[in-house]
């Protein structure tokens, strides 16, 4: 074989062109499918066509418990869920029949909705986890507050009952002393009182005393010229 660069590239060409295989995997139903085969003659026209029916009730199990493998649960509920998403994926394709009959138009249930449906179910699972780990963590943590507050009220309430008891005991001071100062404050006034009368009665006396002082250095003054003529 010529080892010239347009040879190898040939042949390269040539090899992917007989070896390469393109698998289009596509779940369509209905008019899209139509609309696909219109667009795209190829599709139909140069290809090897598989279609893949209803998967059995064993391979949706098979199916469901590899995906829920995954997932943290224990094996009694692990088992329920498994069969219920089974039990729904299969009733779909029942009442599709039905809704056939009825209102004779098709409604498609492919493996692929299945595996969005369990796909779904471990998301939702996951959020509502999450969202119920946080209210969790917010409780414990309001209840974590309510006991810490109700051991700093009882600390607080000890304290307070031993400041009570020394209130207690100082109101008792405080008002054998305000009885004191009261009984004195009576004693006080009524001197104050007797000393006002005193002092009235000292005032008067003062006023006769210089009167009378008065009228006995004028009798002294009309003596004194007798005395000197004397």
């Amino acid at each position: 074989m010529p080892e010239t660069k347009e040879f190898r590239w040939n042949y390269y060409v040539n090899k992917c062109r007989e070896n390469l295989h393109i698998i289009l995997a596509m779940s369509p139903a209905g008019d899209v499918l139509r609309v696909r085969c219109r667009n795209f003659p190829g599709l139909i026209s140069n290809t090897n066509v598989d279609w893949f029916f209803p998967w059995p009730e064993d391979a949706l199990t098979a199916v469901a418990n590899n995906f829920m493998g995954a997932v943290e649960l224990d094996d009694d509920a692990r088992l329920k869920v498994t069969e219920h998403l089974v039990m729904v994926h299969l009733s779909v394709q029942t009442y599709s029949l039905e809704f056939k009959a009825v209102f004779k138009r098709n409604n498609y249930s492919t493996p692929k909705n299945y595996l969005d449906f369990i796909s779904n179910y471990i998301a939702f699972l996951r959020d509502k986890r999450k969202l119920y780990e946080g209210l969790v963590r917010r409780l414990e943590g309001g209840l974590s507050t309510l006991a810490r507050a109700q051991q700093d009220t009882e600390v607080l309430s000890k304290e307070l009952a031993v400041q009570n008891e020394i209130i207690a005991e100082k109101t008792v001071v405080v008002t054998e002393l305000i009885k004191d100062i009261n009984a004195k404050t009576e004693i006080a006034n009524v001197k104050a009182k007797a000393a006002a009368e005193k002092k009235a009665i000292l005032e008067v006396q003062a006023k006769e005393i210089g009167i009378k002082s008065a009228e006995a250095e004028k009798a002294l003054e009309e003596a004194v010229p007798a005395l000197q003529a004397a």
